[in-house]
This record gives C-alpha cells, structure tokens and sequence, in this order.
C-alpha cells in the first residue's frame, strides 16, 4: 500500500468535512428539551387559583344565558291562544281554584291571591262557579268560572299590559270597542274597562258573550 502524503491526507479530511457538513441535522428534540428545561414552572397554588376563578367564571356565564333564554321564553302579554287554553285548562280542572257562590266570595278570593285593586261589585248574570289566579305569561290573571244555560264560561280581569288583545276588527257593543279571538268551538271577547281588561271565553256565539259584560261591573 502507497503510503498517503500530507497533500492526499489534507484532500481526503477536507472531502470527508464537506459531506458532513452537507448533511441534514435535526435538532428541534434539543431545542424542546431546553426550552422545558429553561421555562420557569407555575407555582402549584397560582394554577390553582386560575383553576378555580375559570369555573366560576364559566358558572356565571352559564347562569346569564339560562336567565335570558328563561326571560326570552315568558312574553310580555298573553297571547290570545294563551287565554284560550287557560279556559280549557280551568273547565277540565287541571288549574287548582276556589268554589265561589257569591260577588262577596269572588272578592274575599281575589283579596286571599293577593288581588285587592280587583273588586268586582256586579257578576254577569249567570251562576259563580269558581275562581283562581294563575300565572300568564309574565304577569298573574284573575279568573272566574261561570255557567251560561250549562256553558263553561271563563272571565278574566287582567291589567291592560298583561292580556294581548286579538289581532281582528274592533267590533262597538253598546258603546264599547271590542276584539274577538275564534279558537275551535270557543270564542274570546276583550273589552278594556278602566285599568282593567276584561275577556270573556267560552263556547257561545261573539255576541252573547259581549251581551254578558253589559251587567258586569267593578
């Protein structure tokens, strides 16, 4: 074997260097371990503390989007449809209410549900069966189960921003504007009276139950 020179030595070590050098080298496994090892770790007790204000901060994010769909959810007024179910709901005895024989029992009831600006001083001319207070919409109606001839007939007294009146024609009884709601075999009357709206529910004809506000006093 021809022993190498110090030139051939140098042109081999400097063709060695320039594949080395030409090489890929992949150094991000260093650079994570010192970047992990450099970082200052979080005291135990401040991931703490950022733990707990983040769950209550969910919770009362939570709480406002449950209120505002709950707000979203009641309507200002009552709608038509509302009171007509209400009336099925009372006749059927689903809503719990109080027997009344007298204009005296409707009031002593009225006054017990916490109602003492509603004083009825003449019923319509038909027999009292019962009344109750229930929670319409986001308000609380007064209602009066009466019997026309055998006909269920619901009266409610209401304030005027609690009872959305049907959108229809005025319709004039005795001097009086008048709106009418038709549901089924039912019909539905408003007349406002004061501060006071007044509707009347049941099946009989639009007309009749105008006809039975015409004594109904408060």
């Amino acid at each position: 074997m021809t022993p190498e020179t110090p030139d051939t030595f140098d042109q081999a070590l400097s063709r060695r260097l320039a594949k080395l050098s030409a090489m890929p080298v992949d150094t991000s496994r260093l650079d994570r371990a010192l970047r992990a090892a450099l970082a200052p770790a979080a005291p135990v007790r401040q991931r703490g503390i950022f733990r707990s204000l983040a769950a209550i901060a969910a919770s009362v994010i939570f709480a406002l989007l449950v209120g505002m769909a709950f707000l979203q959810n009641r309507p200002a007024q009552a709608a038509p449809e509302l009171m007509l179910q209400l009336h099925r709901d009372l006749v059927s005895g689903r809503i719990a209410s109080m027997q009344v024989d007298s204009v005296d029992d409707v009031n002593q009831a009225f006054a017990a549900f916490g109602q003492n600006g509603v004083q009825m001083a003449a019923p319509p001319e038909m027999q009292l069966m019962a009344c109750c207070l229930k929670d319409v919409g986001s308000k609380k109606v007064a209602c009066i189960l009466l019997k026309e001839q055998g006909t269920p007939v619901t009266l409610t007294v209401a304030g005027l921003d609690t009872v959305r009146p049907p959108d229809s024609p005025p319709v004039l009884h005795n001097g009086e504007t008048f709106h009418v709601q038709s549901g089924g075999d039912l019909n539905m009357i408003t007349v406002d009276r004061g501060q006071h709206r007044i509707c009347l529910i049941g099946a009989l004809p639009a007309e009749k139950l105008m006809a039975l506000t015409d004594n109904l006093k408060f």
